[in-house]
């Protein structure tokens, strides 16, 4: 359907502005109207399903941005609104393109205007309106700041970052069960994500009930709707360009032609895929969009499909060596510059798919190189999406027949259907009327609908805890079970050190003993106890010595024992008391270790030992000797016995 407003209308009038159309099927006409008020065109849309609206100025139809959103919310969604005088980047007059099609310039009254727009995007001439006003962003962010905290730092930065991770699956989870369209951009950090932003492409009411703004201890989630302007793609024939993109928080975006040349790299914050679409519908048509990686993220999918472009990804991801070769290689032809990482990861991806394509575009060069009137990038560019080279051709050559055709003269028949009869009209516009109380009204049950959902909702948070204390609550409860385990498995890697230690040192302890050059002595505190404590009794008796830290003061008791066992004593410190005066054995010696309830000696401490008991048999046995003469001296004098 061709549309041209009628002299003397404007959307801007008080006055309903009137409109001119005609009607295009295969290329023939089949109907035409004048005089139509703007409901009247909008139910030929539906009774002749229309596929395309053509238009020389979209504002023709709405005077702003808002009231064009509502009118294509009117419209089938299969279709679409395309403004024939943009071509590209470029602005034409419907003059121009009258001479352009038909070889002249028609005295271009509203109806033939309508006409000529409707032949031009059967054409392919023009740029589609796209139009996404009302998009809603919600944000997931840090909720706290981690600039102070000592050595709790790094734990409440992992934690936030696990958050930050958990409510984006959260709500990712909630737009894909109510498919609802949306480009999601995440900014990666090692244990989580640092932040997450969502465009999604509907207004902010359709998720009331499923995501709300909350702002937690360690998260924040912003949900806020935004608008934009018109958005013109381009639908005319156009160079082929290779995209490359690199998604994420700041977004890159390169174009390369079909000869390998740079034509564009830029890199934005947060824009999404329709704001891609029109900054670079201008340069041209883009028929490849590319990767760095293996696995295609869905953004490039997504843009791949809007576009009708095949979508390219290397076999493996393109390493930072490889980009950086790429880029030097194509600074030496040609002087381009590139202002960041994303932007050359974009146009690393285009340059890759180039080279993966540049065998097919020098065959079709090759093959049409004698070929005249004939554009080889368009033909290269349907043979790379998978087209046969043959069958590319056919098409051309038959488009290039019919493109000679006449222009058609046309004569206005008025239609029956919109007669000017005063009982017609307002019969028409009563089911107009009706018809838009029908959609008020199941639009005020779809608010009712809401609104009983909202009232409960509220119900249940009144009638329980609230989330924001249940979150906190279990958040701190696990900090706190975290800072238990991590207290005990730090305490349990010093015992297992400890303990390994040990091992080993028991280890060559047991090798020493069974050698020889230690021993393993009993160990009393109090040397006095020996005798009334039957265990350390045995122990001593057994081992023929006791050690003890200090001497102190031994009972004859204790020394009796010892001396019956030929017992010794072992201290580490010096003692003023002396073996001789004991009569048993006090070695002083270095203790080397402790087992339990012994002490680990070197072997030479009985040897000490034994050299002091041979000693201290020596003065017994010479006090023994010095007694017995001293009796035999003491009975001859009471004699009077005479030596």
């Amino acid at each position: 359907m061709g549309i041209d407003i009628q002299a003397g209308s404007s959307p801007l009038s008080s006055k309903e502005p009137k409109y001119s159309a005609v009607i295009l099927k295969d290329g023939e006409l089949v109907a035409s109207y004048e005089d139509l008020p703007l409901y009247k065109v909008l139910r030929l849309v539906i009774e002749h399903h229309v596929d395309v609206i053509a238009v020389d100025n979209v504002f023709e139809l709405a005077s702003s941005v808002d009231k064009l959103e509502k009118l294509m919310e009117l419209i089938p969604h299969t279709c679409k609104i395309v403004q024939v005088t943009k071509i590209g980047a470029e602005f034409v007059s419907t003059r121009e393109l009258s001479k352009e099609l038909f070889g002249s310039r028609m005295d271009l009254t509203p109806l033939k205007t309508a006409y000529l727009n409707a032949v031009a995007a059967s054409k392919g001439y023009g740029s589609e309106v796209q139009v996404f006003s009302n998009k809603t962003k919600i944000i997931i962010t840090r909720g706290r700041s981690v600039s102070q905290g000592g050595m709790s730092q790094e734990r409440y930065k992992r934690s936030i970052k696990a958050g930050i991770l958990q409510a984006t699956k959260e709500v990712k989870k909630i737009l894909d069960e109510n498919n609802l369209e949306y480009d999601m951009m995440v900014k990666k950090s090692r244990g989580g994500l640092e932040k997450s932003v969502f465009i999604v492409y509907a207004p902010r009411e359709s998720l009331y009930g499923l995501i709300k703004p909350v702002s937690y201890k360690n998260v924040k989630i912003v949900v806020k709707p935004f608008k934009s302007t018109p958005l013109v793609a381009s639908t005319g024939l156009q160079r082929p360009l290779i995209m490359g993109i690199d998604p994420g928080m700041t977004v890159g975006v390169a174009l390369v032609d079909l000869d390998g040349r740079p034509v564009f790299a830029k890199s934005w914050r947060t824009i999404d895929r329709y704001e891609i679409i029109s900054t670079i519908s201008s340069y041209g048509k883009v028929v490849v969009v590319a990767t760095d990686v293996s696995n295609p993220p869905e953004l490039v999918k997504k843009i791949g499909a809007l576009l009708g472009a095949i979508v390219y990804a290397p076999e493996r991801d393109i390493t930072v060596d490889e980009k950086n070769k790429l880029v030097s290689e194509l600074k030496e032809t040609y002087d381009f510059q590139i202002e960041d990482s994303h932007a050359r990861d974009a146009l690393v991806a285009a340059l890759k798919a180039y080279r993966h394509y540049l065998n097919t575009i020098l065959e079709v060069k090759s093959k049409l190189r004698n070929i005249e009137g004939v554009d080889a990038y368009s033909v290269i560019s349907e043979v790379i999406k998978g087209r046969s080279l043959s069958e590319v051709l056919e098409q051309v050559y038959r488009r290039r027949v019919q493109e000679h055709s006449k222009p058609v003269e046309i004569e206005h028949k008025p239609s029956t259907h919109f007669e000017k009869v005063s009982d017609s009209g307002l019969k028409e516009r009563v089911r107009s009327l009706e018809a838009i109380v029908l959609k008020l009204s199941n639009d005020l049950k779809e608010k009712e609908k809401m609104l009983k959902d909202l009232e409960t909702e509220v119900r249940l948070l009144k009638s329980r805890k609230t989330y924001d204390e249940d979150y906190e609550r279990k958040i701190s409860l696990l900090e706190v079970n975290l800072a238990n385990l991590t207290r005990r498995l730090e305490e349990s890697r010093n015992l297992i050190e400890a303990l390994e230690k040990e091992r080993k040192w028991l280890r060559d302890l047991i090798v020493k003993v069974s050698e020889g050059s230690h021993i393993l002595l009993p160990k009393a505190v109090n040397l006095n106890k020996i005798v009334e404590d039957d265990l350390l009794k045995e122990k001593v008796r057994r081992h023929k010595g006791v050690f003890t830290p200090e001497l102190g003061i031994i009972e004859s008791k204790t020394i009796e024992f010892l001396k019956s066992i030929k017992g010794y004593v072992v201290t580490s410190k010096d003692q003023a008391v002396d073996s001789r005066v004991l009569r048993i054995p006090i070695v002083k010696a270095e203790v080397l270790g402790e087992v339990e309830d012994y002490v680990v000696l070197e072997r030479s401490v009985e040897e000490t030992a034994s050299h002091i008991w041979e000693e201290l048999e020596l003065i017994e046995a010479f006090e023994t000797r010095s007694r017995i003469r001293k009796l035999i001296e003491e009975y001859q004098k009471s004699r009077g016995i005479k030596e």
